[in-house]
């Protein structure tokens, strides 16, 4: 039972893993309700959404598309003008020897 604030509509499903309230009656209204819930189900999406290895995972999507904004022209860039190994031209004559 919480509060419409902050990330509360983000984290609560109402009437499924929690309540959003406006006031204090309407807390005490859902405080009787609670008792119904499934504390199976409430669990199922509480490590849906909260488990280190998702927040890893979204962490790293986040960090990727970062990445890609900032520096994603210039690494397009060098792939596209990605030079080549040539082999150095081969001199027409060579290079006379001065014998001293």
């Amino acid at each position: 039972i919480a509060f419409r604030c902050g990330s509360v509509p983000e984290i609560i499903d109402p009437g499924v893993t929690g309540f959003i309230v406006e006031n204090i009656e309407s807390a005490v209204k859902a405080l009787e309700q609670v008792p119904g819930f499934d504390r199976m189900r409430c669990r199922e999406i509480f490590e849906a959404r909260f488990s280190a290895e998702r927040m890893a995972t979204d962490y790293l999507r986040i960090y990727g598309s970062c990445i890609l904004r900032i520096y994603g022209s210039c690494i397009g860039a060098k792939r596209r003008a990605r030079p080549t190994m040539a082999r150095p031209k081969e001199r027409a004559s060579p290079t006379p020897s001065i014998g001293l």
